[in-house]
């Protein structure tokens, strides 16, 4: 059972969303919100300073725990970074807007007591709030996490639950843009311990943002290098063609059937 302050339940997760002129995405997040209200959970909203009315639906939300950030960021790292510091709970998940945290994973997280620092289970993948998860994402054991990071990210951020007592020797670098994560999850292994919960869906996440768009991949591949130069990480080859494959169709679109047939070893960059 969850510990009583008075007659209130503590409030042990706290959520971090960050935003930027996404309204249509933060009435969903407000909606999940408001489906999850019965439960003991501190909401951090960390607005950039929207100008289509998100920051007003958020403010319109709030409960007495709950923080909103509003002002220019730098990225969505620096956002979380800024969450970070307003959150109050012992344990931070980050989500973006729009996507959905499993009820049940949320309950496992609060009453959870071990000595794990950062929980994890699996992730459900969508393409749009309409039709039908494409998938559902599951990971492996923290062991086989952290021997594989050194490839590739091996574990989902979106729902994930991190105690906050990594965040006072760990933050996100905003000079990253994209996968920030990456860098975060190579640095604090190295501290802390992981448990991955198999069978459990810890949140839905839909596909798009600034990652997936035509600006996004040439971030990530930019931001590959620098990941390899910060930590001498071998990023898996799978990642570094299945994004070049994503940059060409995203520059050539028809001509794409066309380019199948060069050889990749003449995009790869490292």
């Amino acid at each position: 059972m969850n510990k009583r302050s008075g007659d209130c339940l503590e409030v042990r997760v706290s959520i971090v969303v960050a935003s930027y002129n996404c309204l249509e995405d933060i009435r969903q997040t407000v909606s999940l919100k408001s489906r999850l209200s019965a439960m003991p959970i501190q909401w951090v909203f960390v607005d950039g300073a929207s100008v289509d009315g998100t920051r007003e639906v958020i403010s319109a939300s709030l409960n007495e725990n709950d923080v909103l950030i509003s002002e220019p960021d730098n990225g969505i790292y620096d956002a979380w970074n800024k969450g970070i510091k307003a959150a109050t709970s012992p344990w931070v998940i980050f989500v973006g807007a729009g996507d959905m945290v499993n009820q049940a994973w949320l309950q496992f997280v609060s009453t959870f007591s071990r000595d794990e620092k950062i929980l994890y289970g699996d992730l459900e993948i969508a393409g749009d709030r309409k039709a039908r998860p494409k998938c559902i994402r599951r990971f492996s054991s923290w062991e086989k996490v952290i021997v594989g990071m050194e490839k590739r990210m091996r574990m989902p951020i979106v729902g994930t639950a991190f105690s906050s007592n990594i965040f006072k020797q760990y933050s996100f670098d905003s000079q990253f843009k994209v996968i920030g994560d990456w860098d975060f999850m190579l640095r604090a292994r190295k501290s802390f311990r992981g448990l991955y919960v198999g069978g459990v869906v810890q949140a839905r996440m839909f596909i798009g943002g600034v990652s997936n768009s035509k600006r996004g991949l040439s971030l990530k591949r930019a931001e590959y290098k620098m990941l390899v130069k910060k930590h001498g990480v071998n990023i898996d080859l799978s990642y570094i063609v299945k994004l070049n494959s994503k940059i060409i169709v995203s520059r050539f679109g028809s001509f794409y059937s066309k380019l199948q047939k060069v050889r990749w070893s003449h995009f790869i960059f490292l």
